[in-house]
């Protein structure tokens, strides 16, 4: 698991991952160990706590232009701003093909994800 994620992973779009929204700290570390065990982990999972999501998701926002806002992206940011302002603690997990998804949404649903989302080039997916 990486805690500070590279500049490549974008939070208002992270093609190619899936972000998990986790309002109990014990759910996100368990969900850690089982992706771990599943072959996720160094680069493939970045951990954002609540304040360094809440944080990094200000900044895109503010430097979204406005085409940003045609699309459903700023809309569900919003709302993962919203829970990491609650508390919610998050993993960015890349998983760019069907198997991968299938093992995250499976780990999401055993561990109590909050918020599973899937994003693609051209579409959001949620899985939970």
């Amino acid at each position: 698991m990486t805690k500070t994620p590279p500049e490549s992973v974008k939070l208002l779009k992270p093609v190619d991952h899936i972000v998990l929204g986790f309002a109990e700290e014990a759910a996100l570390r368990d969900a850690t160990a089982a992706l771990a065990q599943a072959g996720f982990d160094g680069p493939a999972v970045h951990e954002y706590t609540a304040v360094e999501m809440h944080t990094a998701l200000n900044a895109e926002l503010e430097a979204a232009g406005p085409l940003a806002s045609l699309g459903q992206d700023t809309n569900l940011a919003e709302f993962r701003r919203k829970l990491a302002a609650d508390g919610h603690g998050w993993l960015v997990v890349h998983a760019p093909d069907d198997e991968q998804t299938a093992q995250v949404t499976d780990i999401a649903r055993r561990f109590g994800a909050r918020l599973a989302q899937k994003f693609t080039r051209f579409t959001i997916e949620e899985l939970v």
